[in-house]
């Protein structure tokens, strides 16, 4: 999102118009960021996961086998640690353009 940002002040491209080209060139990733939730190590919980989550009452939290999926293949187990979020790309590069546009007026 920094590179964004950075390539869209060197155009002269404000940060509502970089948001509009994001949400109208990239709706596939767009729709993934809707959809998709992450970890606060920045892997991606399974929808399963996010599922059961979502079905506890305030303040409960799933244990840790709950939390924990291991990858077919490889055997190899995933503990996913709270908090959960989404992404929200648009407040990331806005964010962005912001910082870079007080340094380059500096």
């Amino acid at each position: 999102m920094e590179i964004d940002a950075i390539v869209a002040l060197s155009l002269g491209v404000t940060a509502d118009e970089l948001c509009m080209i994001y949400r109208t060139q990239f709706p596939v990733m767009c729709r993934y960021d809707q959809e998709d939730w992450f970890d606060v190590n920045g892997r991606k919980v399974r929808k399963e996961i996010v599922k059961a989550d979502a079905k506890l009452k305030d303040g409960a939290e799933l244990s840790v086998a709950d939390r924990t999926w291991t990858h077919p293949q490889s055997g190899v187990e995933y503990v996913y640690e709270y908090l959960f979020r989404q992404l929200d790309r648009e407040a990331d590069m806005r964010e962005a353009y912001a910082r870079f546009e007080g340094v380059a007026r500096e």
